[in-house]
């Protein structure tokens, strides 16, 4: 309502600057030309570096590089790339290994995130937000239960065991809110 909408605008104008600065990051100012043409829009779709494109989130261009090095897996001789393709299994099972044992301490550090979070800026902001969180959580219970019996129908199993099997996946959408980092989780409850 208006009044909640002046009450968190005076909440936030009443924290000074800070709530309000702005950070520039040190790059050089795109140019005019276009150096490279037509061929641009193509030139960056590849990534210069992998790791760079997966750490900035930067999804077209890690798919575009899983492609090309999956068609070039295809073209190396069968016990080469059966050797590669276990070692590449081998990393991944453990990473998703080492995730798992980073989701158990998930809570603990989303619990520490928020009090900090609390004890700096105080009770007020929650309060003043209190029923938009009402609202969009139920929202998002709603549609995680509908989306839990869908995926129990189709899986055979019980409604129970499908939110125990997507537990893990659910507290690394939740703790990290990025679409790059569940990615692995789906794909190890799809294949299994």
């Amino acid at each position: 309502n208006p009044q909640s909408r002046i009450e968190l605008g005076e909440f936030i104008n009443s924290q000074g600057s800070v709530s309000t600065d702005l950070a520039f990051p040190f790059q050089p100012p795109p140019s005019n030309g276009n150096a490279n043409g037509e061929h641009s829009i193509l030139l960056d779709l590849v990534p210069n570096n992998v790791f760079n494109a997966l750490a900035s989130g930067q999804t077209i261009q890690v798919l575009l590089f899983c492609l090309l090095f999956g068609l070039a897996m295809g073209k190396v001789p069968q016990p080469s790339s059966m050797s590669l393709s276990q070692a590449l299994n081998a990393v991944y099972r453990a990473c998703t290994v080492l995730t798992n044992w980073f989701v158990w301490g998930l809570p603990f550090a989303t619990f520490v995130l928020i009090a900090d979070q609390t004890a700096s800026t105080g009770t007020k902001p929650l309060t003043l937000m209190g029923g938009y969180l009402l609202v969009m959580g139920l929202s998002c219970l709603t549609f995680l239960a509908v989306a839990f019996a869908i995926i129990a129908i189709r899986s055979r199993r019980s409604y129970w065991t499908t939110t125990k099997t997507l537990q893990p996946l659910l507290m690394v959408a939740i703790t990290t809110r990025s679409t790059v980092a569940s990615l692995p989780w789906v794909i190890n409850l799809l294949s299994e």
